[in-house]
């Protein structure tokens, strides 16, 4: 008995084209196409074949930030025969579970303080970025090396956003 088509479809897709299924048809005369959610198959080949290309189905959700939640999941086989050709719908579930990045900070250099002259930027060219999140709920810097309280201290050259609440300690004090 042969089959000459299969469609897989994410029915309530949430995420667009960050949503993806995949699937392996080497070893069969099974052609595959997907877009927008529909993943088809076509080519006159064995139920045996069909079979194993369906079991290599695979979804995947290349998004940073993708929508929580299930994934609808239909299969329907087609035999070409004139009529009664089409199977039931079959549904499956897969459920997405986003998960946090975290923040990545980078720093392109070190700074070099010399007694006795101004404060320094700690490094003007340092980036914090978060695929997932465009707020952030805190940053902390800290003198982790050779910290002495009574000489050392940090401060903001600039001014920052007044939705920004600004707190740098200083020998053991606040300062705001």
């Amino acid at each position: 008995t042969n089959l000459t088509a299969m469609t897989v479809t994410i029915t309530n897709l949430q995420d667009g084209a960050a949503e993806v299924l995949t699937v392996n048809t080497s070893g069969t005369s099974i052609s595959s196409s997907y877009a927008g959610g529909v993943l088809s198959l076509s080519g006159s080949d064995t139920l045996a074949h069909y079979q194993t290309v369906l079991r290599s189905v695979s979804y995947q959700n290349t998004s940073e930030n993708p929508t929580a939640g299930n994934r609808l999941i239909t299969v329907r086989a087609n035999d070409g025969a004139g009529s009664n050709n089409l199977s039931a719908l079959v549904t499956s579930t897969v459920t997405v579970v986003a998960v946090n990045d975290a923040p990545v900070v980078t720093a392109a250099s070190s700074a070099v303080f010399v007694q006795g002259l101004s404060a320094i930027p700690l490094d003007a060219a340092s980036n914090i970025t978060d695929v997932d999140n465009t707020t952030l709920a805190s940053v902390t810097v800290t003198i982790s090396n050779n910290f002495n309280p009574s000489q050392d201290a940090l401060s903001l050259l600039s001014s920052v956003p007044s939705s920004i609440h600004a707190v740098v300690v200083s020998g053991g004090q606040t300062v705001q």
